[in-house]
């Protein structure tokens, strides 16, 4: 008796799984992307961003595509609700002063990136939320792309949210 209580409970845990896990969001390569930036690794950092929202959690679903048209595609073959979509805009590099020894500053690049994005409904197409943002970091443009990401994942994640 006591073994089929424990089956049953058991069985159960894929269901409560499936009631805690937030929508499905395929999430696109970043489009735009090459030299210093990685497409690849900028979507892998987004889902990482995506990941760590509130819960109910997302689950972000990586996509090959960058484009938005063939990313929809993909995303509706995976299953997903939302697909993110991203494109690097801008990038620049500045040359700055940082305080150095002595009267001389040390040559320092500023990296400076634009990254727009939409995130669409899957199951019609339709543009749910779409925005840019600006930022720039003096270690790469990759870790200035990563900044925008981080910003695009918390409003994605509180589109999504609103809209359920």
């Amino acid at each position: 008796m006591c073994a089929i209580f424990v089956a049953l409970c058991l069985a159960s845990f894929p269901i409560l799984a499936e009631d805690t896990a937030g929508p499905h969001v395929c999430v696109g390569e970043l489009e735009g992307a090459g030299g210093q930036i990685s497409g690849t690794v900028a979507r892998d950092t987004l889902i990482k961003y995506l990941n760590k929202q509130k819960k109910p959690p997302l689950t972000s679903v990586p996509l090959e595509s960058s484009l938005p048209n063939e990313a929809l595609a993909e995303a509706k073959q995976k299953a997903c609700e939302y697909v993110v979509t991203t494109n690097l805009v801008e990038v620049h590099t500045e040359s700055g002063y940082s305080p150095g020894m002595g009267m001389s500053g040390v040559n320092v690049p500023h990296f400076f990136v634009t990254t727009s994005y939409k995130l669409n409904k899957v199951s019609d197409g339709a543009e749910v939320l779409s925005g840019s943002f600006k930022a720039q970091d003096t270690g790469s443009p990759q870790n200035a792309v990563g900044f925008t990401l981080n910003k695009i994942a918390a409003r994605v994640d509180g589109a999504i949210k609103g809209a359920k």
